[in-house]
């Protein structure tokens, strides 16, 4: 657990100013202490009045100076203050080599450096520079950007080349908390189902929690209603954690979301809304029972598909999560954004077999030591890679072209956007190509103005 705070005042000249926000951290401390946090996340922010009013040199031994009292409140309480890098131009701490100068200047055991991958980016602080900071990480916030403005993307959606700076991150031999926790959601019993019976039972509640959820953004759903059914005991072994497979042509048959139950400590509690969302509803139910239900069109666009299209939704359909009422629990939001690291894994896998031969192994382990992923679910998702290259790409490809076409339709239409036209206009004409799908809503975003 971390606690986050801002604090501009801790450099103003007003000395008044200085000892309330030096009062408000210690509150934040104190909140850190009693709910079992690691540490306070400290963005000092900026100097303040362009460095014109107060000489720079004299903010900065204000946060220094304050930062080193913080210290000692924090030491007292086994927390650590960990001080955040800002991509700035004007920010007090906006490189590496300020970092390093600022917590030699405090020189206090308990002040410790925040590692934000994509600040140290945006601040063309190259991987290489983490070396200065050696003993005196005390964080790691895992983030993405587009290579130009402040972000905080989830890992996958941006340009950062993270196999440098994690690799630099390994070599500070950072005493942080990330496999602990990854160890903790694996193992810990309350993340498991007691039976097969508990687990079905869990998903057909989520059902029709989320059913009610959807009405808020979708007006267009299928006729075939869908199951929950285990995955059968031939196949399990090998299978995905779930699947979907379509209604019946005749409708005798309704669609069947498929959950594995095989090794069923590896099937995690805090993974199941995200799961569903994917393979049922929103996801694949909506897509594929709706694609099939469409009249006057050839068959193979009712029964074909396009990769990047079907599952560049059910990823999309992931991020709605909040929006249909679920993900409130934070270690389900944790399930959706394991999910998201999972999809920038699965991107390098997918190089490392098919360009840099990698083998089995190589991938399995490089599964296991950047998520919570079980062993099962690795060596699952490890053969699947080998087998079907480029598919995590057209995963990823899909999603971030329905998320650009919604973010050009929201920007353009402004307060006349509707969630439920759009989503209705995305699904109305089945699997298409992305650049099909891109001319399709540009046309129905000028039919709007």
């Amino acid at each position: 657990i971390s606690v986050v705070g801002v604090s501009v005042g801790l450099v103003d000249f007003n000395p008044s100013v200085q000892r309330f926000h030096v009062e408000r951290c210690k509150r934040y401390l104190d909140m850190g202490a009693t709910f079992g946090a690691k540490n306070y996340l400290l963005v000092i922010g900026e100097y303040i009045w362009q460095k014109e009013v107060i000489p720079p040199e004299e903010q900065w031994k204000f946060a220094v100076e304050n930062c080193r009292v913080l210290g000692d409140y924090a030491g007292e309480r086994d927390l650590e203050i960990v001080i955040e890098l800002e991509p700035f131009h004007m920010s007090l701490v906006n490189t590496i080599g300020e970092m390093d100068r600022f917590l030699t200047d405090v020189d206090n055991p308990a002040v410790k450096a925040n590692i934000d991958i994509s600040h140290m980016v945006l601040s063309d602080s190259p991987p290489e520079s983490l070396a200065s900071l050696r003993g005196r990480a005390g964080h790691v916030h895992i983030s993405d950007c587009d290579g130009k403005v402040h972000g905080d993307l989830p890992p996958g959606r941006g340009v950062v080349p993270f196999e440098g700076y994690m690799q630099a991150i390994k070599d500070l031999e950072f005493d942080g908390d990330l496999q602990d926790f990854f160890q903790f959601l694996a193992n810990d019993p309350q993340f498991e189902f007691e039976s097969e019976e508990a687990l079905l039972a869990a998903y057909n509640g989520l059902r029709e929690q989320v059913e009610q959820g959807a009405e808020k953004l979708f007006d267009v759903k299928p006729k075939a209603g869908f199951e929950i059914r285990p995955v059968e005991a031939f196949r399990a072994k090998s299978a995905a954690g779930g699947s979907y497979q379509r209604p019946s042509q005749d409708g005798s048959r309704p669609g069947v979301f498929y959950v594995n139950t095989y090794d069923l400590p590896s099937r995690k509690i805090w993974d199941m809304e995200d799961l569903f969302l994917h393979e049922a509803i929103p996801g694949h139910h909506f897509h594929i029972a709706l694609q099939q239900e469409l009249e006057g069109i050839p068959a193979f666009r009712r029964f074909g598909g396009a990769t990047a299209y079907t599952e560049g939704w059910a990823l999309y359909a992931e991020s709605l999560g909040r929006a249909l009422g679920v993900y409130t629990d934070p270690y389900s939001y944790f399930g959706y954004l394991q999910n998201e690291l999972w999809r920038a894994i699965r991107l390098v896998v997918d190089t490392g077999l098919h360009s840099k031969g990698w083998t089995r192994k190589q991938t399995i382990d490089y599964m296991l030591t950047n998520s919570a992923i079980s062993k099962t679910q690795a060596v699952a998702e490890a053969e699947r890679y080998m087998a079907i290259p480029g598919q995590a790409l057209a995963y990823k490809m899909g999603e971030l072209k329905i998320k650009a076409l919604r973010a050009r339709a929201e920007a353009a239409l402004g307060a006349d956007f509707d969630i439920k036209a759009f989503h209705r206009e995305i699904l109305s004409d089945g699997a298409l190509p992305l650049d099909v799908l891109d001319a399709k809503i540009d046309r129905w975003i000028a039919a709007q103005r």
